[in-house]
Formats: structure tokens, C-alpha cells, sequence
């Protein structure tokens, strides 16, 4: 793999030329007096992580089986990053017990030093209480009582303000709500530069599959197809739209990302990779079962030839299968389905309701619906729970 780590940081205002002379930025730059710009800085990096797929009361918390192990490539890729094995603590499963979470997340932290980067990862099943603040259920979240036995976030924000010496955080949680990070950023009085991204908002729950993770994982490693315009450089917002992007096309879901205004507008996370196929990265849609009607969405990830290799999920799983290029089972992958104001059915656990479509995102085509006889229910779907209603 082509090592992805540039050897500058700088996060002040910094004039567009000398920007241009480092870090090669085009020569539209020199339009701006001054640029606000972090090069992330593996060596500098303290990380937080924590998997959990199996719980001691599976009976509340139901397990998560990861067979492909998404959470140990994000925290190996870490590694092969550059960052040093003894700054990541990194708990699964029966290691992540409240308090030695609690235990391990102080000690790392009183380890580092001004100007460090931290990163926080969460990977399980996300709570929410009526006031909607967020937990992280950790492996011995009890049955009952679980705002004072779970990992709270307003408690990881506390420590971070209180023990850790860098200026920059960079939080990331794969699990139900976990939008709650950002959330509570909101009404957090700091010092410190803060980024969220999260596979989920902090009022929807979160699917199964692990495609938030992967596309982490796309854009620390620096596959192409999430640098979005091509200058050889993936940019923390570049990760955000891709990952918003994936998420939406295979789990119908919307993700949520946001930073306070001491995050620098433009933090690098590596260089790309050399793009192999200009097509790779691109949706399609696939027949698995070739006599079925049923067509499902799928990711380009490899090229060889006129053989296509694309990505799909199957129970949860990703999986990966071969076409020809001119095959019948294969075809372009199509958003535009609806307008804004279309009249629709909306489906909800094998029942359709009425409810009209108030947007539409071209990013990631999912449309912002208003449903007609269920108050609250407004909310975010892709077109494959939506049909135009029947105007007979």
C-alpha cells in the first residue's frame, strides 16, 4: 500500500504561496490571502478506540457479529498510517468494561503533549434518553440504570477537556444515535478544535452493515474515489461526502458530521492513491439471482480487463461478485426517481403511507419527506421505500 502521510502541520492562518510551495495546492489558492489548513500528523496522533459486538446481557443488548473484522483493519490501517502501537489503546469486546475504558481513555490522554491530534472511535450499539443525550453501550452496560453504567458522551467530552494537552480532536462512532457526538459539541465552551463524523443522526438508529467503517477506512487508506476533486489529497470533507454518499446508497441512512469554528477549514487526512479505472467508485446496480426481478446496489472496486468486480451487501454482509462489462445483470446506477412535491407512498415495516416529498439531496438522493396522517413520523428515505402515489 502507498504510504499516505505528508511530513508538515501547520493549523495557523498560512499565506496561499507558501501553502503552494508544501503541500502542492493549485494555483487558484493564490486567490485567497490566507488558507486554513492542518496536515494530519500520524506520529502526533493519540487514539481511543473501542469495538464492542458482544455484550453481557446479549438478552437487552443484542450482539453484532463483525466476521470481517472492520474495526481491527481501521485500527491496523492506523498503524501502516504511521502512528506508534503504544498510542492506541484499542479494547474489543470483553476488554471494553466501563472502567477500564474509563481507566485506559485517562491514561492515554495524560500522555500527550501541546499541539497532539486525538482520535475517538466507537463501534456497537448507541442509547439515547428522553433528553437525548448519548451513550455507548460498552460490554457490561447494565439492564437497568444504563445512564450510569454506559460510556456517556457528555462524560467523554469532560475528559477530553480536562486531560488532554493537544488542540485537536477528531471523533468518529459507528453505532445507533451517534450523531448525539455532535450534539453535544454544540453547547461544549472550548478551546480545543472539534470534528464529528458519525453513521448515524442522534434521533435515527443505525443499520447493520459496517459501510460507515469501510468508507473510514477508504479514506485514511486514500483509495481515489473519495478524493472528489482529484488534486491528490483527501481532505477530512471529502471523507465526510463520501461517507455520506456510501452510506446513503447501501443503508438508506444519513450520516452527520460538524465541527466548531476552531476546527481549520481544511484538515488533510493523507495523499490518494493512483486512480487504476475511472470507473471504480461508481454505483451500479446488480442481479445476483439471475431469475429474479430484484436489482441491487453495488460499488466498483476493481477493474481487470472487461471483468468488473463489484461490492454488495447480503445479510448484513459484504460481498463481493464478478461481471463482464457488457453484462445483462449489470446496469448504471439511477437517483432520479422523484421531484420535489411528488405525492408518494412512503413503505414502513410492509405497510405504504401517504406523504409528499419536500426534498430531494442530489449528493446523496435521499428525499425529505412529510408524511399526511402520522404527526413526527417526517423524516429521511431513499427511493426504495418510496413509490409515486396512484392518482386514481
Amino acid at each position: 500500500m502507498k504510504q499516505a502521510i505528508l511530513n508538515i502541520t501547520f493549523s495557523l492562518k498560512v499565506p496561499a504561496f507558501l501553502l503552494i510551495l508544501f503541500s502542492g495546492f493549485t494555483a487558484k489558492s493564490m486567490e485567497l490571502e490566507n488558507l486554513d489548513v492542518k496536515v494530519w500528523d500520524p506520529e502526533n496522533t493519540w487514539i481511543m478506540m473501542v469495538g464492542v459486538s458482544e455484550w453481557l446481557h446479549s438478552d437487552i443488548y443484542s450482539n453484532m457479529p463483525d466476521p470481517y473484522g472492520e474495526d481491527q483493519k481501521l485500527y491496523e490501517l492506523f498503524l501502516k498510517r504511521g502512528v506508534p502501537k503504544d498510542q492506541i489503546v484499542f479494547l474489543k469486546d470483553k476488554e471494553a468494561t466501563l472502567r477500564r475504558i474509563d481507566d485506559e481513555f485517562i491514561s492515554l490522554l495524560k500522555k500527550t503533549e501541546k499541539d497532539d491530534t486525538l482520535f475517538t472511535y466507537f463501534t456497537g450499539h448507541g442509547i439515547v434518553d428522553k433528553d437525548g443525550a448519548g451513550y455507548f453501550a460498552n460490554y457490561d452496560a447494565p439492564k437497568k440504570k444504563w445512564q450510569k453504567g454506559t460510556w456517556s458522551v457528555a462524560e467523554i467530552y469532560n475528559t477530553i477537556e480536562a486531560e488532554f494537552a493537544g488542540d485537536t480532536i477528531f471523533m468518529m462512532a459507528d453505532c445507533c444515535y451517534s450523531g448525539t457526538l455532535s450534539e453535544q459539541l454544540k453547547a461544549l465552551e472550548t478551546e480545543k478544535a472539534y470534528a464529528c463524523l458519525s453513521s448515524s443522526l442522534s434521533t435515527l438508529t443505525s443499520g447493520m452493515y459496517w459501510t460507515f467503517t469501510e468508507s473510514l477506512i477508504s479514506g485514511f487508506i486514500g483509495r481515489p474515489y473519495v478524493d472528489s476533486n482529484s488534486d491528490g489529497e483527501i481532505t477530512l470533507r471529502e471523507l465526510k461526502t463520501y461517507s455520506r454518499k456510501d452510506v446513503a446508497v447501501f443503508m438508506q441512512q444519513e450520516t452527520q458530521f460538524s465541527t466548531n469554528e476552531k476546527f481549520p477549514q481544511t484538515f488533510v487526512l493523507g495523499t490518494s492513491l493512483k486512480n487504476t479505472h475511472p470507473e471504480v467508485g461508481t454505483y451500479f446496480e446488480i442481479k445476483v439471482n439471475f431469475r429474479s426481478n430484484k436489482w441491487r446496489k453495488a460499488k466498483l472496486v476493481h477493474v481487470e480487463g472487461d471483468e468488473y468486480t463489484l461490492l454488495y451487501y447480503s445479510n448484513d454482509l459484504a460481498t463481493y461478485i464478478k461481471f463482464q462489462k457488457d453484462s445483462k445483470n449489470l446496469r448504471d446506477f439511477s437517483r432520479n426517481c422523484f421531484e420535489v412535491d411528488d405525492l408518494v407512498d412512503v413503505k414502513y415495516r410492509r405497510t405504504w403511507y401517504p406523504a409528499k416529498i419536500l426534498a430531494i439531496e442530489k449528493e446523496t438522493g435521499i428525499h425529505t419527506i412529510r408524511y399526511e396522517h402520522k404527526k413526527g413520523w417526517d423524516g429521511l428515505y431513499f427511493y426504495d421505500d418510496l413509490r409515486l402515489r396512484s392518482q386514481n
